[in-house]
């Protein structure tokens, strides 16, 4: 009986100890979306902040103190910023980064990624002293595939990605071709992972757009912008430094004419603008 009753003690302590909560500054909630989720993923705030997911929102939260004055310290540093933040409380068990497993390490070893492959010949000084006289893109490297030496560029998640990058070579390496590589072949994960600036094949057609919001792209506008609500067929687009949000892409401009006179409505600094068809594609 005294084991039984140690044990559920035990229990009880654990549960108390994974619901301990600390006071914390919540920058903006929102909606959860996946729009609203790829915004903020992509976003820079400060190194305190913490995406979180709840049941039916996604939070942005700071810090996690276990006095209120740490938070309020917090706060009167943000709040110039984001204008919205507040001091909540929130579970510490959200705010900690989780241990890797030797299964997760095994399996980020072995995750794959889309390359193009530009050079590829047996592992000889031959070859060794032919490749460190050539000179090659910044996101490719030199790596040993088996008995080979081989040179690849880019690793991307989709293969229309990397076939976008074969694009921009083929004029140059006559004998590329697409393959799939190991991800930690890789020195600079990031720095290859992005999409080639320099686009093939990118459909530039264009259609009639009502822009209904406009400002510059700031982390201010950006929390303004998450907070308020936009009809179903609107998309925030980034255009250099600014932040803009349009609705509808209609190729007949009566069509167009008739959404401008809906939306001027509710946002009173709706216009109609021009705007690229493939930016509204899914």
């Amino acid at each position: 009986m005294k084991i039984i009753l140690m044990l559920l003690l035990f229990g009880m302590l654990l549960i108390a100890k994974d619901e301990k909560t600390c006071y914390t500054v919540q920058l903006l909630s929102v909606k959860k979306n996946n729009t609203n989720s790829k915004i903020l993923e992509k976003k820079d705030f400060p190194s305190s902040c913490k995406v979180i997911y709840l049941k039916n929102s996604i939070a942005v939260r700071c810090g996690c103190f276990q006095k209120k004055d740490g938070a309020e310290d917090e706060l009167y540093k943000l709040e110039d910023i984001y204008t919205d933040a507040s001091i909540t409380t929130t579970y510490v068990k959200r705010f900690k980064t989780k241990k890797k497993s030797k299964r997760d390490t095994k399996k980020s070893s072995q995750a794959t990624c889309h390359s193009v492959q530009i050079f590829k010949k047996k592992n000889t000084q031959t070859t060794r002293d032919i490749l460190s006289d050539m000179r090659f893109p910044t996101n490719c490297e030199q790596m040993t595939i088996g008995k080979s030496l081989a040179v690849r560029c880019g690793c991307y998640k989709t293969k229309q990605e990397a076939r976008v990058e074969s694009y921009i070579l083929e004029d140059k390496y006559k004998d590329l071709s697409l393959t799939t590589t190991y991800k930690y072949k890789f020195k600079n994960i990031d720095k290859v992972y992005k999409t080639p600036k320099k686009k093939k094949r990118v459909s530039t057609k264009t259609c009639y757009s009502v822009e209904i919001f406009r400002a510059k792209n700031t982390q201010k506008n950006m929390g303004k912008l998450l907070m308020q609500e936009f009809p179903n067929n609107c998309i925030t687009i980034e255009i250099k430094d600014m932040l803009s949000v349009r609705c509808g892409c209609d190729m007949n401009k009566d069509s167009v004419i008739a959404r401008y006179h809906t939306l001027k409505k509710r946002f009173k600094n709706a216009r109609i603008s021009n705007t690229y068809t493939h930016r509204f594609e899914k």
